[in-house]
């Protein structure tokens, strides 16, 4: 799978049954928002502001295949001290790529280049072949629950007197 060909990415897209990321806004906070409104709460601003964090920078990356964020967050409860780290997501909302508090840098320079020492590594193919094998075990399922539950609603009622 070449994520650069629109045709697979889209492909993707509607197996997954969601949109491919892009660059919608100018500022970091309501791109973020905008990416990944409806696939995760990560970025709502309850959620930022419950963590002391704000995005301060955004990426698409493998045309629209992850979305990144840099986010500059509290490394204690009382916000003494701060962080900076990027984030990944996939298509589905889930994290690919989340240094722990204790591994986040002093600039955002320092995340984004410890996040491409990681992203050089990291194989996307392999990463949607799992997710595709998850989801279709989860639809499998579902589908073993209905089938289930269709079968017992048409199997005749036994009336007694």
């Amino acid at each position: 799978m070449n994520f650069y060909n629109t045709d697979e990415l889209r492909a993707l897209c509607d197996a997954l049954d969601c949109r491919a990321f892009e660059q919608q806004l100018y500022k970091p906070g309501p791109n973020a928002q905008a990416n990944l409104t409806g696939r995760t709460y990560y970025v709502h601003p309850d959620t930022l502001r419950l963590f002391h964090s704000r995005v301060t920078d955004t990426r698409v990356l493998r045309d629209g295949a992850f979305f990144l964020i840099v986010e500059r967050t509290a490394l204690d409860p009382r916000n003494t001290t701060r962080g900076s780290r990027v984030v990944v997501f996939d298509l589905t909302g889930q994290t690919v790529y989340r240094p722990s508090l204790a591994e986040t840098h002093r600039t955002s320079a320092q995340a984004i280049k410890a996040f491409y020492v990681w992203w050089n590594e990291f194989d996307p193919v392999q990463h949607y072949a799992r997710v595709l094998a998850s989801q279709a075990a989860r639809g499998q399922e579902q589908a073993d629950k209905l089938r289930a539950l269709a079968d017992q609603y048409s199997a005749p009622v036994q009336v007694t007197a």
